[in-house]
């Protein structure tokens, strides 16, 4: 739930400081845009940042549900929220970032611990202790 005590000028705050940093990769927006000054921002990521200038504590996505809520919460507060147009990656995306590729020596498979541990395959190998 979203904390009633967030104001217009806590939101604005979280822009600008997004404006001046990266929007983490995971927390990009999947199907709509808070539209201020002519850009586009994730509605729950800011509404998140929102919160720790109001109440000092940054949200977790888990602690309050987007769409309905969080673009009804914006609404009312006066900002614009549109459908995020397919394939619009947003602002100030922060990159992925992905482990570097290990070669796997010759005779090794993904049966292997040392190749499966080192990241030299994307898929975890379930580990069974004979239990």
């Amino acid at each position: 739930m979203i904390p009633k005590n967030i104001t217009k000028e806590h939101i604005i705050k979280a822009i600008e400081e997004i404006e001046n940093s990266k929007i983490p990769a995971l927390r990009t927006s999947k199907k709509f845009l808070l539209k201020y000054n002519g850009k586009a921002y994730p509605p729950k990521y800011v509404v998140s940042l929102a919160n720790e200038y109001a109440n000092s504590k940054r949200l977790s996505s888990n602690d309050f549900n987007g769409g309905l809520e969080t673009n009804s919460f914006l609404e009312n507060l006066g900002f614009e929220i549109e459908d995020k147009p397919k394939g619009e990656e947003g602002i100030n995306k922060e990159p992925v970032r992905r482990g570097k590729k290990i070669p796997i020596r010759k005779g090794h498979s993904q049966r292997c611990l040392e190749c499966a541990y080192s990241g030299a395959f994307r898929t975890p190998i379930p580990f069974d202790s004979g239990q």
